[in-house]
């Protein structure tokens, strides 16, 4: 399902929580992602803007691993291999409460390993080691996916090496 189909039906639903299946991990997005952190579990909301909505989307995941625990806490109304749909109270949210909520969040900049890739120039002489640690310390790994992460550390390897 693509992010337009989900971030859809979460839209036409203020009453559930609509959880979908990515890899490994259960996502809910916008206003399923207020309800779950609020009235379920506080995780960790992630806003990014997403060039296929042309917006700023935020959402939260879990593990895989974890959903049966969740589902003790909620009523379960339907779910699929790949699609879970939970109601954890019966109050709704208001969009002005989630538009207030949404504008705390910190946008996560864009992954470090795509941005270089497409923005970055090609330099030949070697970084210095005052750069690389600098470029380190700024890496936000919480933030990346573990292919993010292997891209950075490549680069960091070339610019140490000259070669991966």
């Amino acid at each position: 399902m693509e992010l337009r189909e989900k971030l859809k039906i979460t839209a036409s639903d203020a009453h559930h929580i609509h959880l979908f299946k990515e890899g490994t991990f259960w996502k809910a997005y916008e206003g399923s992602a207020y309800l779950f952190i609020k009235f379920v579990r506080a995780y960790k909301p992630i806003k990014k803007t997403v060039k296929c909505v042309k917006s700023s989307v935020v959402s939260m995941g879990f593990p895989g691993h974890v959903l049966n625990s969740i589902l003790e806490d909620v009523h379960l109304i339907s779910q699929t291999d790949d699609y879970c749909v939970v109601s954890c109270t019966e109050d709704t949210y208001s969009e002005n409460d989630f538009l207030l909520w949404k504008d705390t969040i910190e946008e996560q900049p864009l992954m470090v390993g795509k941005q270089i890739q497409k923005s970055a120039p090609v330099v030949e002489e070697k970084t210095s080691h005052a750069e690389l640690i600098e470029r380190i310390r700024n890496f936000r790994i919480e933030s990346n996916t573990p292919l993010g992460c292997m891209l950075f550390l490549m680069e960091i390897q070339k610019d140490l090496n000259g070669t991966v």
